[in-house]
């Protein structure tokens, strides 16, 4: 658990590099994490109001935090099996 926590500190803050590349690979690693750990899920949503975190960040945490939540309630809605919130998504733009 604390791994993953850590693990999703230093992706919030590769999320706020101004080079694309570096944010978009963070975005899509931050996902992954958070699909198969509702630990660090439940991390990046308390996270997400932190001020100490540069506002680019933090959109991208609220569009993070938005995909994950409709693909859960999707996975809800259709009883699929629950495979440790194993989501893929594409990237952010």
């Amino acid at each position: 658990m604390l791994h993953d926590m850590a693990e999703v500190d230093a992706l919030i803050f590769e999320l706020s590099d101004l080079q694309r590349a570096y944010a978009e690979n963070a975005a899509e690693k931050l996902i992954q994490t958070c699909c198969r750990s509702s630990e660090a899920f439940q991390y990046l949503q308390d996270r997400v109001c932190d001020v100490a975190i540069p506002e680019r960040a933090r959109n991208h945490i609220h569009l993070i935090i938005a995909k994950i939540r409709t693909w859960m309630s999707l996975h809800h809605a259709y009883g699929w099996a629950e495979s440790n919130y194993a989501c893929s998504f594409g990237s952010l733009s």
